[in-house]
C-alpha cells in the first residue's frame, strides 16, 4: 500500500543556490489550450529549481537519501533531483537541479503562501516575485512516499532571498537606429533645442533695443 510521509513529522532542511523558473508568487497551472502558466488557487502549485554546485549537492542528496530510509524507502526510483546539462552544448555542467514543489492549499483547505525573506531574515512583501538567477535559501520538507518504486518529493515551506535579480518583462522592440535608447541623441537634440532657444532669445532682445 502506498503511503506518504506527513511533512509535519519531516525533519526540514536547506538548499542554498541559483533559482530557476521560479513560481512562487503565486500556484500555477499549465493550460493546455492556452498552452502557457496561469494562475489558479485552486489546483495549482508553486514550484522552483534550485541550482546547486556538485559538493553542496552531495550534502542534500544526504539528507533526502536520510529522509527516504527514514520513511521506509531503501533506494530512491524517484529522486527531487537531476543533474544540470549546458543549454547549448546538453553536456553536463557539474552541477544539480533540485525540484521542490508546494500546494495551492493546505489540507484544511486554507490558502498557501510561501513566505519570504530577504537577507537580513526580514520578511518581503507579498508581492515579491522571485526571478531566474537570484541566489536563494529554500526550506524544504522531505516527503516520501512508496508509489512507483519509492521517491521524495520537496515541499517548500519558505524563500529567504539572499540576493534577488531585478526583473524583466518581455520587451518585443528592436533597437531604433534613428532613435537610440542609450539617451546620447536625446541628450544632443536637447542641447541643440536650447542652444537654438538662446539664439532666438538674444534675438528678441536686440530687436526690443532697436525700438
Amino acid at each position: 500500500m502506498a503511503t506518504n510521509t506527513p511533512a509535519s513529522k519531516a525533519t526540514p532542511f536547506m538548499i542554498r543556490g541559483i533559482a530557476a523558473y521560479p513560481k512562487l508568487n503565486a500556484p500555477y497551472r499549465y493550460d493546455q489550450t492556452l498552452r502557457k502558466s496561469v494562475v489558479d488557487h485552486e489546483n495549482g502549485s508553486y514550484s522552483v529549481d534550485i541550482i546547486v554546485d556538485a559538493a553542496a549537492a552531495k550534502t542534500v542528496k544526504a539528507a533526502i537519501e536520510a529522509a527516504a530510509k527514514t520513511g521506509g524507502v531503501k533506494a530512491i526510483k524517484n529522486p527531487p533531483w537531476t543533474a544540470e546539462e549546458d543549454a547549448t552544448t546538453g553536456e553536463p555542467t557539474g552541477r544539480v537541479r533540485f525540484k521542490a514543489k508546494g500546494y495551492a492549499k493546505r489540507k484544511d483547505g486554507t490558502p498557501n503562501r510561501i513566505s519570504h525573506f530577504d537577507a537580513n531574515a526580514r520578511p518581503m512583501p507579498a508581492d515579491t516575485r522571485l526571478t531566474s538567477g537570484s541566489d536563494v535559501r529554500v526550506q524544504v520538507y522531505p516527503r516520501v512516499f512508496t508509489a512507483l518504486g519509492g521517491g521524495v518529493r520537496l515541499e517548500i515551506n519558505a524563500v529567504q532571498v539572499l540576493r534577488l535579480v531585478a526583473y524583466e518583462g518581455h520587451n518585443p522592440f528592436g533597437v531604433d537606429p534613428e532613435f537610440a535608447a542609450d539617451g546620447d541623441d536625446d541628450d544632443a537634440a536637447g542641447a541643440a533645442d536650447e542652444q537654438q532657444q538662446q539664439q532666438q532669445g538674444k534675438g528678441d532682445d536686440a530687436t526690443s533695443l532697436d525700438f
